[in-house]
């Protein structure tokens, strides 16, 4: 219920559960170390943000460079 509560309490889309990556945050909290905090405000607008944009566009490269070729 508590996730739940989360979900409503801050106008998540009810989408969000039907995402892999939600069950994959699900299972990862899941297999953490007892104890384990999560992320705080600042290393999830900051670190982990840009962390995950840089694996994007690393990604995405091999796209755009075919778009040179087309």
């Amino acid at each position: 219920e508590h996730i739940a509560k989360c979900v409503y309490a801050n106008e998540v889309s009810f989408n969000v559960v039907r995402s892999p990556y939600w069950h994959e945050m699900v299972k990862s909290i899941n297999e953490a170390h007892k104890g384990y905090k999560s992320p705080g405000y600042e290393k999830i607008c900051t670190t982990l943000l840009d962390k995950q944009r840089k694996y994007v566009e690393i990604s995405m490269q091999p796209i755009r460079d075919s778009w040179a070729k087309t």
